[in-house]
């Protein structure tokens, strides 16, 4: 559990999170238009807050139009159970089934 952005984003404690890789310009596109992401977390996990903020100052932030943030109650820092796996899938077909991206 935890995640990484292509830019740099804020992190907790007025830090930053730091990234030096920005995708190429197509591909950044495509996964803004096309791509499905859910961002998976628990509520005590250590890696909550950061994950929080690559979701809000990332993903949001940069309209990627499918991207979901789900935080699971009394997690640490494992991987969640089947209901909420299950959950997590849901969100990611919420838009219909994946097809392959147009060129």
């Amino acid at each position: 559990m935890g995640v990484n952005f292509y830019r740099d984003v804020p992190a907790p404690h007025g830090k930053k999170f730091r990234l030096n890789y920005l995708p190429h310009k197509d591909l950044l596109a495509i996964a803004k238009k096309d791509g499905r992401f859910v961002l998976v977390t628990g509520s005590d996990d250590f890696n909550r807050a950061g994950t929080k903020s690559v979701f809000e100052n990332g993903f949001k932030q940069e309209k990627f139009a499918h991207a979901s943030y789900l935080e699971v109650p009394g997690l640490a820092h494992h991987l969640p159970g089947p209901v909420w796996f299950e959950k997590a899938l849901k969100l990611l077909d919420t838009n219909g089934p994946i097809t392959p991206p147009r060129r």
